[in-house]
């Protein structure tokens, strides 16, 4: 189903009520939010409205803050009375659902548990949390560059260690820890420590000749320096990345276009097209090869080829030949 959130009024609504500096981080939460909401599959207009939203009520003052609990029955703790921030969260839920015409939950919760966490985050709540978290306009907080690296093939670990280490940040600072955030942690320690190492097996009768049938899709419509990383032994996200970059809008769509016609005739379809309207960063996933076909700008900003570093290079041009 197509979502018409009006993303450009939203953005422009912000732009006016919040900082420079707050706005800035609020575009840096959504471009993060949206390349994760991309790798794991969840809708990137409901990742982009909930990242775009997560902090609309952080630069109301103190007084604003409190006519707008009464006015919409948040209840406020005694905790929150001394520091209004921690509550604002809560009041960006309801703007966002009474003041932005808001009304998909999942949307709602993310913005509400945001700062907080909770057991049991759906994909796109652990998405707007751990954006918040590591967006690029964020230097200070510890284990930055790692957390990056783990978010790219591990979700909820990633999630467990922002929660770990706002904990102990908390506990270092003598600042109170909100009860919901110790419980997603204990939630997401039990979690991994039940799961272990996760079975990195798969079925990979047909990758190879899809990699090699979508390489050769590629080349011959001139894509720009085509990789190819095997990412069997990191993740169960996929097989392989393919990825690779356009001159401009036209020559990425046509890429994406001529890769789908190639495959489908194949036998092979996507199970799910992303960003192909804005044509800056499009994914084509066919669940053990991943391909992403990015404008040669968004494949810098983005850099999967640093992330996802641990992985094997795999020689194209002998794919291609073969």
């Amino acid at each position: 189903m197509q979502n018409n959130y009006n993303i450009t009024g939203i953005r422009n609504h912000l732009l006016k009520q919040l900082s420079e500096n707050r706005y800035e981080h609020t575009l840096g939460v959504e471009k993060t939010a949206v390349s994760l909401a991309k790798l794991y599959n969840v809708d990137i207009e409901k990742a982009r409205v909930a990242a775009l939203l997560h902090d609309c009520a952080k630069n109301l003052s103190d007084d604003k803050k409190l006519e707008l609990c009464e006015k919409y029955n948040i209840e406020v703790t005694e905790e929150q009375k001394k520091n209004l921030d921690l509550i604002h969260a809560e009041i960006g839920s309801v703007m966002a659902k009474y003041e932005y015409e808001i009304d998909d939950e999942d949307i709602l919760n993310a913005i509400t548990y945001h700062t907080t966490g909770k057991p049991n985050m759906s994909n796109l709540e652990k998405i707007i949390y751990v954006s918040d978290y590591i967006e690029p306009g964020r230097t200070k907080a510890p284990n930055l560059d790692e957390i990056r690296r783990v978010v790219m093939k591990d979700l909820d670990k990633a999630l467990y260690m922002i929660l770990s280490d706002t904990i102990n940040y908390l506990k270092t600072s003598k600042k109170y820890i909100v009860p919901t955030t110790m419980e997603a942690y204990e939630y997401y320690k039990n979690i991994l420590d039940t799961t272990g190492e996760i079975n990195m097996e798969k079925n990979t009768d047909n990758s190879m000749d899809l990699l090699k049938t979508a390489l050769k899709a590629l080349d011959d419509k001139l894509a720009e320096d085509i990789q190819v990383l095997d990412i069997r032994d990191l993740t169960v996200i996929a097989d392989y990345f393919i990825i690779a970059h356009g001159n401009n809008k036209s020559h990425i769509k046509a890429l994406i276009d001529r890769t789908d016609e190639v495959l489908s005739k194949n036998g092979y379809e996507p199970k799910q097209v992303e960003g192909y309207n804005s044509a800056s960063w499009i994914l084509l996933d066919y669940g053990n090869i991943i391909i992403h076909i990015f404008s040669k700008e968004d494949r810098l900003f983005y850099d999967l080829e640093r992330i996802w570093s641990d992985g094997k290079k795999i020689d194209v041009k002998s794919l291609i030949e073969d």
